[in-house]
């Protein structure tokens, strides 16, 4: 098991337009898989993209899983669902 030192919400879930990210940790890059692991969204930034704001209203309705990875490489999977 992977026991990470991140700790981050997600909201609203399920979302519509917009995610927010809310973390503790430095988080540097987040990538949004659909169902069958084919990347649909990655966002990387040199800055924190902890408490920053994700545009998913491009994807279709349906289930995918958002990676976050912090400045350390610790990673944190959360399913989330897009209306």
């Amino acid at each position: 098991e992977n026991y990470n030192s991140i700790s981050v919400n997600i909201y609203p879930n399920p979302a519509k337009n917009l995610i927010q990210v809310q973390s503790s940790s430095v988080i540097t890059k987040i990538m949004i898989y659909s169902v069958t692991g084919q990347s649909v969204k990655s966002i990387y930034s040199n800055t924190n993209l902890s408490n920053s704001f994700i545009n998913v209203s491009d994807l279709n309705s349906g289930i995918y899983f958002m990676t976050l990875i912090d400045e350390k490489e610790n990673n944190i999977t959360k399913k989330i669902i897009i209306e």
